[in-house]
């Protein structure tokens, strides 16, 4: 495995699903097509998905805590600087722009083939 996130989210030794230029309806399903384990990148940074809680997805990464918008609509920083696990799309990059609006890919690592007995 190439040890940037920007090679990683590329390499052909995965199955992948790019999303550097897709729109909101392909980010959705992609989000929604999510498996324990795929990894979603974003420019810089990458997280494993862990599974749902109530259908939402949540994620661990090493994060400085990004930020999410709150009950008022103004953004939130979240100070953790640590690998944690959240909840992935109401993380925000910016005011306007969420972690989900800047995926660039989707990559599932799937288990090598056993050999039957």
């Amino acid at each position: 495995m190439p040890r940037n996130t920007g090679d990683q989210s590329k390499s052909p030794a995965f199955g992948r699903t790019a999303l550097k230029d897709a729109n909101a309806e392909t980010r959705r399903k992609a989000v929604d097509a999510l498996e324990v384990g795929d990894l979603i990148y974003i420019p810089g940074h990458v997280m494993m998905m862990l599974g749902r809680i109530d259908g939402r997805p949540y994620v661990i990464h090493d994060t400085n805590g990004g930020s999410i918008l709150g009950p008022d609509g103004k953004r939130r920083s979240l100070k953790l600087n640590a690998v944690a696990v959240t909840p992935l799309l109401p993380l925000m990059f910016t005011d306007t722009e969420r972690y989900v609006d800047r995926m660039t890919a989707v990559v599932r690592v799937a288990t090598p083939a056993q050999d039957a007995p």
